[in-house]
């Protein structure tokens, strides 16, 4: 296997055979994939989509875990023994922020429109009342 130099340490070294581990893809959406693995020891796992490090987070039954590059282009990680739920989700922190300040932006706008409208809702009937 071809691994890039830079991750070449993070390959856990009490990886053993296991020929009856597996990893299957449960659902895939272009922003949230779930694999679901079985072993009887640690694995090392290569998954066939394509590594990028901004905006992409791995867990491993809903806890937070590392992954790297395997080779030029795919992304692995090291898999405990056992049977995991794996995760890869798409959450880049611009994306919530943007969110964030879309919905200030948005309330403010509704704040400044519900005022003009309470505005000319009581001018109006101030010059109703003088008008009598």
């Amino acid at each position: 296997m071809v691994l890039n130099e830079k991750y070449k340490n993070k390959i856990a070294g009490d990886i053993a055979h296991d020929s009856t581990a597996s990893i299957q893809l449960k659902s895939y959406k272009p922003n949230h994939l779930i694999y679901e693995s079985s072993s009887q020891y640690d694995q090392f796992a290569v998954f066939s989509e394509i590594f990028f490090e901004d905006g992409w987070n791995a867990y491993i039954d809903g806890k937070k875990t590392e992954y790297f590059r395997a080779n030029y282009v795919l992304r692995s990680m090291n898999i405990p023994g056992g049977r995991h739920t794996v995760e890869f989700k798409f959450e880049p922190e611009s994306y919530y922020l943007g969110r964030k300040i879309s919905r200030a932006g948005s309330a403010l706008i509704i704040i400044f429109v519900l005022g003009i409208i309470l505005y000319e809702f009581r001018t109006g009937q101030k010059t109703k009342e003088g008008d009598k």
